[in-house]
């Protein structure tokens, strides 16, 4: 994927079990992680049992029984979600404060914060301001801070359904494989950059071919979709 090479990660289709084991030893070393985690078989099995590609949340009651299935990753995450249906399974009072309320509003400020970061790793000119190219750079990684900062809102939007599960399989898998070759995720990655850039000339109030910071920020509500226009709204 494009945000992965932004990052330098790189990795070849593993083609064993244990070339599969050592990409995933090398996520949970990348990303710190402290919960145990699993490796699928080469069949895929759980994967396709689960529709859990790309990723997926599930409760699972002590019974066996799903308590809460998610919606397809990344932007179908909601921990709320999860958080509320493991309430409800272990008989938290309705009244008690969620463990993610601390958490969302400053989640949102350091969003916020991060805007003029991503900004300049974008490629802006010397003036802050951003090209068609620079811009169509920005939004994934601006989309992509505003899911791990804010997840609680977000929510899905047209463009979310495009890259769901079954929607972008549909689109984008050929072959019927039900994995994306890398041809596959190259024809998803330009219909990606196309819808960015018609992006571009709403954001770009003044038509004068940049966007400028100011632009972009007046502008969060069309680039983040409607649960940024609520996260605002609460805020106020």
């Amino acid at each position: 994927m494009g945000a992965n090479e932004r990052d330098g990660i790189v990795l070849k289709e593993p083609t064993t079990a244990a070339e599969r084991e050592a990409a995933a030893a090398a996520c949970v070393k990348g990303l710190g992680l402290t919960i145990p985690c699993l490796v699928d078989g080469m069949d895929d099995a759980v994967g396709k049992a689960w529709a859990g590609w790309p990723d997926r949340l599930y409760v699972v009651a002590a019974d066996g029984t799903i308590a809460y299935k998610g919606e397809p990753g990344p932007r179908g995450l909601r921990p709320r979600e999860a958080e509320e249906a493991l309430r409800r399974l272990l008989g938290v009072p309705s009244d008690a404060p969620a463990a993610s309320d601390a958490d969302d509003d400053r989640g949102v400020e350091r969003f916020h914060a991060r805007i003029s970061v991503l900004v300049k790793d974008a490629g802006a000119d010397r003036d802050g301001a951003l090209g068609r190219d620079a811009f169509a750079t920005l939004v994934p990684a601006l989309r992509q801070a505003w899911l791990e900062l804010a997840p609680r809102n977000a929510r899905p939007s047209r463009r979310d359904e495009l890259l769901s599960n079954e929607s972008m399989l549909l689109k984008y898998d050929k072959d019927g494989d039900r994995r994306l070759s890398p041809e596959e995720r190259k024809a998803m990655e330009e219909d990606e950059r196309q819808e960015t850039l018609q992006l571009f000339g709403a954001v770009d109030a003044d038509g004068n071919g940049t966007v400028t910071e100011a632009e972009l920020r007046a502008s969060l509500g069309t680039i983040l979709g409607e649960g940024y226009d609520r996260a605002k709204q609460h805020k106020q």
